[in-house]
């Protein structure tokens, strides 16, 4: 293994290289945009995110005028800064692309969709893989809640979760696997705020076992000592719910990852 040291600018990914895009677009819009000088009097308000612009329904001018600003402001970019913009028009009518999403008003009416790269390979981790087989199962179902989450409109989600589904295929995922989780986040309702946690402490064993060969035979069994516990005596006529039983806390089995590579060695040296 080698190791490299960076001598010039922040390398993509990297843990400083958000921030000093921020910085740096901050720097250019106040002296190029933010500048009551040289701002559009069309431009009634610029939105930022991070590192990128949203400025889609806050230009009150024609077509031709944003042009040929975007057209000078894109000159002067490259010419005393060196960087350069993308942008795109489109009627409100028509999808416009924000991130990872879509979206336009028809009637009035708000309508999301999943955008996509054209250059996504739309690959997940290959089914063959080794790793256990709830880790397949959480990764279909995070993508398919993500879907569930970003479309509005049941006609795309639909369409939508069908082209998720022969992505994981290409992937060699079970169709049984893929039909079945995806069902359930289809039936879900969309929910985008997050749900608080019950704050009452639930009191149990906990029975640590890896997970593998016999892991169902043993939550079986935790649920005939569970029987067992809540009818004897010493519980008798106590609320179910407050009976400490026991609990099956599986631990995850080491995948090829942890073989190959262990923080806490090359940490150490």
């Amino acid at each position: 293994m080698q190791w490299y040291e960076v001598v010039n600018g922040v390398p993509t990914g990297g843990i400083d290289s958000v921030d000093c895009g921020n910085i740096a677009l901050f720097y250019v819009l106040k002296n190029l945009v933010y500048n009551e000088e040289v701002k559009p009097t069309e431009l009634r308000n610029l939105d930022r995110f991070v590192d990128d612009i949203s400025g889609q329904g806050m230009w009150q001018g024609s077509l031709d005028r944003f042009t040929d600003w975007v057209v000078s402001l894109r000159n002067q970019m490259v010419t005393q800064y060196g960087l350069d913009i993308t942008y795109e028009v489109k009627p409100i009518t028509e999808f416009t692309q924000f991130l990872d999403i879509q979206y336009k008003f028809v009637g009035g009416v708000l309508t999301t969709d999943l955008f996509r790269k054209p250059t996504d390979a739309n690959r997940y981790l290959e089914f063959s893989s080794f790793h256990p087989r709830h880790t397949f199962r959480s990764i279909v179902y995070s993508q398919a809640l993500r879907y569930r989450r970003i479309v509005n409109d049941d006609e795309i989600l639909d369409l939508r979760l069908k082209e998720l589904q022969s992505f994981f295929e290409q992937s060699s995922y079970p169709s049984d696997l893929l039909k079945e989780v995806i069902s359930e986040v289809r039936s879900k309702p969309r929910v985008l705020g997050y749900k608080e946690k019950d704050q009452t402490t639930e009191s149990f064993t906990p029975w640590i076992v890896t997970y593998g060969t016999g892991h169902k035979e043993v939550k079986k069994k935790a649920l005939e000592m569970n029987e067992v516990i809540t009818n004897s005596r010493t519980w008798n006529g106590e609320d179910p719910q407050n009976i400490p039983g026991f609990q099956v806390v599986t631990r995850r089995a080491p995948n090829l990852k942890d073989t190959l590579f262990r923080r806490k060695r090359l940490a150490l040296g």
